[in-house]
């Protein structure tokens, strides 16, 4: 495996990602998918017959959360199963391809590692937001191919990651406006111009609720400090 790719859990304390000693008994989590063809060196990997809503597959991404049994790589683990393939390879050593010219084979598996899409969940979160689009934009730009039949242009991709940063690069492009909750951390667009910090009228309920109880609480403390001074 790549020495970056290695959870910085399972390093000790004197350990690096660039000094990595052998971490055979260490263990942590990878999710696998085996197939025939990623034992080529340049799999042939095309969009299927059926096309998936890459909007909603961001929806969950974004607002995945840890499964009360398996944790967060259960929640993922359920994901991709539905959605598909995350990105080619993720992890591997980038030497792989030389030692294939000393007659080694690919192993026959991608791997998607937990720690490091939540990374990637988190760094999506953000640059939906307003304040990231010039910056997301200049490092994002979109390879459109062209059609005789509206839509007249699409982007054409196989795996989550590519279809989720596309549909963040068209948002920006639109001008679409997104938050993230102040109680549930939901990320939620905003369909008006006036400020919103809360993703529904639930959230907004609780969250009034909470503050009133908190001015209840601190109003019996005040009253005790008046009544010390006289």
């Amino acid at each position: 495996m790549n020495r970056t790719s290695i959870p910085p859990d399972v390093l000790q304390p004197h350990d690096s990602h660039s000094r990595t000693p052998d971490i055979a008994g260490r263990r942590f989590t990878v999710l696998i998918c085996e197939k025939s063809e990623f034992k080529n060196l340049q799999p042939d990997l095309k969009p299927g017959g059926s096309t998936k809503n890459a909007w909603i597959m961001r929806d969950e991404f974004l607002n995945l959360k840890a499964d009360p049994e398996f944790g967060w790589d259960g929640s993922l683990n359920a994901f991709l199963n539905k959605w598909g393939l995350w990105n080619l390879g993720g992890g591997f050593a980038d030497e792989w391809s030389a030692l294939v010219g000393a007659r080694l084979r690919n192993p026959g598996f991608v791997l998607a590692l937990p720690h490091l899409l939540k990374e990637e969940q988190e760094n999506y979160r953000k640059a939906l937001l307003k304040s990231n689009a010039r910056r997301w934009l200049r490092a994002h730009p979109l390879n459109l191919e062209t059609a005789d039949e509206p839509p007249f242009f699409f982007v054409r991709g196989s795996y989550c990651k590519f279809a989720i940063e596309v549909t963040i690069t068209i948002d920006h492009l639109a001008q679409r406006r997104y938050g993230i909750c102040k109680r549930c951390h939901k990320v939620f667009e905003k369909e008006t111009l006036h400020r919103k910090s809360y993703c529904s009228d639930p959230c907004i309920n609780a969250a009034g609720v909470q503050r009133w109880r908190e001015k209840r609480r601190t109003l019996p403390k005040k009253g005790t400090k008046r009544n010390a001074k006289r």
